[in-house]
């Protein structure tokens, strides 16, 4: 099992890496919630993700959420295929783009 992390890139930058599921999107969420802080823009690359379940899904969701409220601009990129089947069956495809391009713009 890979544990599930955030790493800062620079310049609004981010990728995760491992797992998104059950056990470690709390973790990752605190992690993410410092370094989201005071930025315009952010993008979120999910190249590096290795297995996710509707967990991850609940995370990307709340990123939506806490950039709207914070008047901040979020993208993500490369949505595993797991993560866009989740999100259509559960109605928020529309929220990433699923299965249209490899990244989302959220205001």
């Amino acid at each position: 099992m890979s544990n599930g992390q955030i790493v800062a890139l620079g310049q609004g930058r981010f990728a995760i890496r491992g797992e998104l599921v059950f056990a470690n999107v709390a973790t990752v969420l605190r992690q993410s919630a410092e370094m989201f802080a005071g930025q315009a823009e952010i993008d979120i690359d999910l190249n590096g993700v290795d297995r996710t379940d509707s967990a991850g899904l609940a995370l990307l969701v709340e990123w939506l959420r806490g950039a709207k409220s914070r008047s901040q601009v979020i993208r993500f990129r490369h949505l595993p295929p797991a993560l866009q089947g989740i999100a259509q069956l559960s109605n928020v495809s529309r929220f990433f783009d699923c299965g249209h391009e490899s990244s989302r713009t959220v205001r």
